[in-house]
């Protein structure tokens, strides 16, 4: 038996199709349903069949255990002949992967003259899969940027509960990636993954209640799920939320407590919000003591580990005291022309 299985299984591959399983939707007795004469067939010791038709998305080739002759085509179904009694069978398609089929699995017993139905249907792919495998499958597609492929991964992930499945198809539909870009799901799938109390999935709340991106502008409810990220210490979320002090967004105004942030964020190893936000409070003096000898530190510290922003006011800065522009300027003066308006 296992011969034929491995066989079929060859064929199928070097005929370059992928074998998908089917599922048993349902197998039970047909209440009512008779067998017509012309139809009845009976077994060896001479006692009628039952019958068991089977529906499917594709052709039943063969079919083993107590079958009594040919298989009957009708329409879309195929007929099996079964003996009283049987328990145990195993199914060939033409293009799914042979299955076995247990009446006692679905409290079914086979009884002479009776007509069952079972019904089979195309098995979702990584339908045996756990929510962690599936979500991993996804991602191995996304990062290889076959968008496509990703979305129904992350959609069966999530559907078994993964809040990172949930995120990441928000992102997709936001950026359009793999689906048609849709601003309503990309809050609807982020709001859902917040609320399960993914930390990444906060801070984005803060990012579409600003932007009202699917949804309403809100500087409450955008700073208040940045502090639900903050609590569990997120290290990205620390220089967002400091940011919103220094600006008064969302929250009154306040440089001390946007210097603690800034510093807990800096020390988490944000170095593209928190390391720049630290330094330019260091320079300026406000939340801090001025200093611009630990200014200069957090930059470094920042363009060491790929910080955009601070690498171009270190440029910036280099290119002044190489010219020995007068008057010298801070890192806040280069702001403006160095990075613009860009938060």
């Amino acid at each position: 038996m296992m011969r034929i299985v491995f066989i079929w299984c060859l064929l199928m591959s070097a005929l370059g199709l992928q074998a998908q399983k089917l599922k048993v939707e349902s197998l039970q007795l047909s209440e009512g349903e008779t067998i017509a004469e012309s139809e009845r067939r009976l077994d060896k010791v001479q006692n009628q069949c039952a019958v068991l038709k089977v529906k499917m998305p594709d052709v039943l080739m063969r079919m083993e255990g107590n079958v009594i002759g040919e298989i009957v085509r009708r329409g879309n179904e195929a007929w099996v002949y079964i003996t009283s009694g049987s328990k145990y069978f195993r199914l060939f398609p033409a293009r799914h992967m042979p299955m076995d089929l247990a009446f006692p699995d679905y409290q079914v017993k086979v009884k002479s003259g009776c007509v069952y139905r079972l019904v089979l249907a195309d098995e979702e792919e990584g339908a045996g899969m756990g929510a962690d495998e599936l979500f991993a499958t996804g991602m191995s597609s996304y990062l290889g940027e076959d968008y496509a492929q990703a979305v129904p991964w992350f959609e069966r992930a999530m559907k078994k509960g993964s809040v990172n499945a949930m995120m990441y198809l928000g992102n997709m539909y936001h950026h359009g990636q793999g689906v048609e870009r849709n601003d309503k799901l990309f809050f609807y799938y982020t709001l859902m993954a917040a609320q399960s109390g993914q930390s990444r999935a906060q801070q984005e709340m803060f990012y579409i209640y600003r932007f009202g991106h699917g949804t309403q502008k809100d500087s409450l409810k955008a700073v208040d799920w940045l502090k639900k990220a903050v609590e569990q210490k997120n290290p990205d979320a620390y220089g967002q939320l400091c940011w919103c002090y220094m600006e008064g967004w969302g929250v009154e105004k306040n440089m001390t407590k946007a210097a603690e942030l800034a510093r807990k964020g800096a020390e988490a190893g944000d170095y593209e919000v928190a390391m720049v936000n630290l330094a330019m409070m260091y320079d300026a003096g406000e939340g801090v003591e001025k200093s611009h000898e630990k200014a200069l530190e957090w930059l470094q510290k920042s363009a060491k580990l790929g910080g955009m922003k601070a690498k171009k006011l270190l440029d910036a800065y280099a290119e002044d005291e190489f010219s020995n522009r007068q008057p010298k300027r801070s890192f806040n003066d280069l702001w403006p022309e160095v990075i613009g308006n860009d938060d």
